[in-house]
């Protein structure tokens, strides 16, 4: 049966407004559930044998990890220096998340001269361990037990570690330092993940409807190619959140990488198209023509890339899992919406852009200013 725009004609008003309303949908999700964590409990499965034994050590042990805090300061041996350090300590545990801080403050107890608190510290088991006099000037780490959640997909990570840093610049005889520990590397993996999504994401938006733009020589056909990428990726962005999924190291490549593949098979449609149009075929012509002789080759390279991306699924580390299964989920968004979208946006545009040319032809109707082209008018539908 050869394909043909009227049934969409026919319901384009249900269908644009079924679009509009799972587009705002989309947004909706990605808005209140959009997050990004790398923790352990994102890699594995949760009936994974490591995970669960890793688990069980959390249970037994306590769910916390360790980070470590570096400072420097001119002397330790100053009582200045001594009194900053017992302060820093105590505010660092009322730092949110923080369950336990240790220091050479916490561990020599009372009150005393710094020397003498220095030369009983030396004997400490542990005290002895975070000190250090290098190069003359005295460094010393402070212990941070926090809490380490398995699955909790907000920012508390960052916000410790932030929380950290802006505690210790209120010390003003602390002249430099430093935060480690796994807290810290997760913390900034989330951050630099954010921040490289936003900025590639961009990037290869914009040039994709650069080129768009240079192939097409029409900013209203690249805007077709990029508002549909865009919904697209923004739908797909939206099922993520909502089925409770979290982006990490890898799915976080997710938006670039498919604003780059829902794009290829709506460039094919357009050229074809515009290419009728070129022969003289009214839009609603062009859009069936061209709509019928693509759509089964765009069906199939479709299927062959959802296959593709799909066998990805079966992968036991899940960020890989989720990868190939929302890239396939995008491609066939992207399918569906070159199938009964783009039609319709292609003859509508065409139409409009016929008749504006009509519109600016010369009139040759005499005195009585009638035009000599309403027939062609017509045709335009």
């Amino acid at each position: 049966m050869p394909l043909s725009v009227n049934p969409l004609l026919r319901a384009r008003y249900v269908i644009f407004a079924g679009v509009l309303a799972i587009f705002l949908w989309g947004t909706v999700a990605v808005v209140r559930g959009f997050a990004v964590d790398n923790s352990v409990g994102v890699w594995f499965a949760q009936d994974d044998p490591a995970l669960v034994e890793y688990r069980e050590h959390l249970n037994e042990f306590g769910a916390t990890e360790w980070t470590l805090l570096m400072v420097e300061t001119d002397s330790l041996e100053s009582a200045e220096s001594w009194r900053e350090l017992r302060g820093l300590t105590t505010a660092l545990g009322e730092v949110d998340h923080v369950r336990r801080v240790v220091s050479l403050a916490s561990l020599a107890g009372a009150e005393g001269r710094p020397a003498e608190l220095l030369r009983q510290l030396e004997r400490h088991p542990v005290a002895r361990n975070l000190l250090s006099t290098a190069g003359g000037a005295s460094r010393t780490v402070l212990l941070l037990e926090t809490d380490n959640f398995l699955n909790r997909q907000d920012a508390y990570r960052q916000e410790l570690v932030d929380a950290v840093h802006a505690t210790v610049r209120r010390y003003p005889s602390i002249t430099d330092h430093a935060v480690a520990g796994t807290s810290v590397i997760n913390a900034e993996l989330n951050r630099s993940a954010l921040r490289d999504m936003f900025l590639f994401f961009t990037l290869v938006t914009l040039l994709v409807f650069s080129i768009s733009l240079a192939l097409f020589r029409s900013f209203r056909d690249a805007a077709v190619l990029l508002i549909g990428a865009a919904g697209t990726v923004v739908v797909t962005m939206g099922f993520v959140a909502a089925a409770g999924y979290s982006l990490n190291m890898v799915t976080i490549m997710l938006p670039t990488v498919l604003v780059s593949l829902s794009v290829a098979d709506t460039i094919h449609l357009i050229f074809a198209f515009r290419e009728r149009l070129a022969r003289g075929s009214a839009p609603r012509p062009a859009a069936e023509e061209a709509l019928r002789e693509l759509a089964p080759r765009l069906v199939l390279t479709s299927v062959i890339l959802m296959g593709g991306f799909g066998s990805m699924i079966a992968s036991s580390f899940l960020p890989t899992a989720n990868f190939g299964l929302f890239s396939s989920l995008t491609l066939l968004l992207a399918l569906v919406a070159d199938l009964l979208l783009l039609p319709l946006a292609l003859r509508g545009w065409g139409q409009w852009r016929a008749g504006r040319a009509l519109r600016r032809a010369p009139r040759r109707g005499g005195e009585t200013g009638m035009r000599p082209f309403t027939t062609q008018e017509e045709d335009l539908t």
